[in-house]
């Protein structure tokens, strides 16, 4: 009885602090848009000051992301919208073959950013992680 006892009080406590993974870093989530519109395609990325990834998602078609394991710190978000990368088939798969849809298909209009926002080196968009469970709302504009 001692043991399930002291393992509530273990869940609790974890529930009290946060999302913090267990090893100093955190989840965040947010929102992308630029110009007033919300990213609906591509990845976002986490850069430290040298330059150095430190985490991502992808994103949705509603413009949010969910990140993991970010560490508690200043980092500089980078988007990057591409086509897929993958083999691309070179004949139609046979009559009556079930399609599929992907869970995250590409949207025929990306709302695109500027090429500022895809490197690193250029992004002048920055978040700052101080907690677990922190929501951004990041307007590249």
């Amino acid at each position: 009885m001692r043991g399930l006892l002291e393992l509530m009080f273990l869940f609790s406590a974890m529930a009290l602090v946060g999302c913090d993974t267990g090893n100093g870093k955190v989840v965040a989530t947010g929102k992308l848009s630029h110009n007033g519109k919300n990213l609906n395609w591509g990845r976002v990325r986490f850069f430290d000051v040298a330059n150095k990834e430190l985490g991502g998602s992808t994103i949705k078609s509603d413009g949010t992301f969910i990140a993991t394991d970010l560490p508690i710190q200043e980092l500089k978000v980078v988007v990057e919208i591409a086509a897929p990368k993958g083999i691309t088939p070179t004949s139609k798969a046979p009559p009556g073959t079930p399609v599929i849809p992907a869970a995250n298909a590409r949207p025929e209009k990306v709302v695109d950013v500027p090429a500022k926002y895809k490197s690193p080196e250029t992004t002048t968009a920055t978040i700052n992680v101080t907690k677990a469970n922190q929501e951004f709302d990041i307007k590249l504009d």
